[in-house]
């Protein structure tokens, strides 16, 4: 179990699934993702790609977001995320969906869905990074002006980012990279 951190759930706990398919973002690196992003994250309309738990989009409604989209394509995370959105009774600004990124982006684009803050956490080993961020920053979905975050544990080559700002930081064994589409 992990806690959420800030905002009007502050020190409530919610449930992880097994460290064999998800490694949650540890507190110190939220607290600090969360005191970088500051005050845009309140009526903000939040994405969690690869959800796990759903520490980050949580962490985000618990702080002011105005709803939250959560995505993962294995079950078990899905059925823990639903417990922990239940829990902190967040059902009406939560939307949680199985299905892989793809999927995901295509159902906001056929939505007309407009996200401001995405959150990219997929398997570090994954070789995912590449694929998700081109095609995130192509997508109609994300506004312009929008932050995309990206955790990793190596730094992510900024070959792909040429035409846009961004920031790296790095806590412990943890990357961080922000885009701004």
């Amino acid at each position: 179990m992990i806690r959420i951190i800030g905002g009007k759930h502050r020190s409530r706990m919610i449930q992880t699934p097994s460290s064999e398919i998800v490694l949650p973002t540890k507190n110190m690196v939220r607290e600090a993702l969360f005191s970088i992003l500051g005050r845009s994250v309140v009526n903000a309309a939040v994405l969690d790609l690869f959800a796990g738990s759903g520490a980050l989009g949580l962490e985000a409604l618990s702080r002011g977001a105005s709803k939250a989209f959560f995505c993962d394509s294995h079950p078990e995370p899905i059925r823990i995320l639903t417990d922990n959105i239940k829990t902190l009774k967040e059902e009406g600004r939560a939307e949680v969906h199985h299905c892989d990124y793809n999927e995901m982006i295509n159902y906001l684009e056929n939505n007309e869905i407009l996200v401001d803050i995405t959150f990219v956490d997929p398997p570090y080993e994954s070789g995912y990074y590449d694929a998700v961020i081109e095609r995130m920053l192509a997508s109609k979905a994300f506004k312009s002006g929008g932050k995309i975050i990206i955790e990793s544990r190596h730094e992510i080559a900024n070959y792909i980012l040429k035409n846009h700002e961004s920031r790296q930081y790095r806590y412990g064994q943890t990357h961080l990279l922000i885009v701004t589409k």
